[in-house]
This record gives C-alpha cells, sequence and structure tokens, in this order.
C-alpha cells in the first residue's frame, strides 16, 4: 500500500509540473507568438487533458498576466536547482523543511537574494 501511494504521489507531481510548464508555454504563445485564446485553449487541452471549461478559464488568466506562468516556472527551476545543490553539498544533514523554511523564511525577494540564503545556510549547517 505504501509503493501505490509513493508512486500516485509522483504521478500527482509530475502531472502538476506537466500543468505548470504547459501553462508556461501557453503564456509564451499567447503574449509572444500571438495565439488566440482558441489556439491556447486547445493547446492546453491536448497537452494536459484539462477538461475543456477548466483549458478556457486558464487561457484568459494567462492573457491577462502577461509573462506570469513563465516567471512561475523560471521560479521553480531555480528552486530545484538550489534543492539539488543544497543536497549534494550537504548530504546526510540536508533537511528539506529547513530548505523550505530558509526560501520563505523573509519573504518575497529577488532569487538572487534567495539564492544567497540558501548558500548561507548550508554554509552554516557545515560549520557545525
Amino acid at each position: 500500500a505504501a509503493m501505490a501511494r509513493s508512486q500516485i504521489d509522483m504521478v500527482g507531481r509530475v502531472w502538476i509540473s506537466l500543468v505548470q510548464a504547459s501553462l508556461a508555454a501557453a503564456d509564451t504563445g499567447i503574449h509572444l507568438d500571438r495565439w488566440t485564446l482558441q489556439d491556447a485553449k486547445a493547446y492546453l487541452m491536448s497537452d494536459t487533458g484539462l477538461a475543456p471549461e477548466l483549458s478556457e478559464i486558464l487561457a484568459l488568466r494567462i492573457a491577462a498576466r502577461p509573462g506570469y506562468h513563465s516567471a512561475q516556472m523560471i521560479s521553480a527551476q531555480r528552486f530545484a536547482a538550489l534543492s539539488e545543490r543544497a543536497q549534494a553539498v550537504l548530504g546526510d544533514q540536508y533537511s528539506e523543511p529547513e530548505f523550505q523554511r530558509t526560501l520563505i523564511q523573509t519573504g518575497p525577494r529577488p532569487l538572487s537574494l534567495i539564492e544567497r540564503d540558501v548558500e548561507t545556510w548550508y554554509g552554516d549547517r557545515l560549520a557545525n
């Protein structure tokens, strides 16, 4: 049962990543390649399997917030890279809850400052 749950969790994470990447691609399609809302809706439906109604709502939201989903995707990729680097540096000393706390503890700020905070965090862990 635990293995099945783990597999379901993994599929869920992969599907969420697919949807996020598709939203970023539709963001680029609408705002750079001049897709119509219908083009974006069709793309989201075919790429993610989302229902037509939800795909239409998402296309409208993407149109209303240029660059938002692309920025979200870039941030997610940078956070994943930061996590991988911290895990490589810390090995068994790595703690996902502490990593997440480091990301959010001082609130919204530029990614360069978040990267510095993470480097300081794992530097402090290594020093102790």
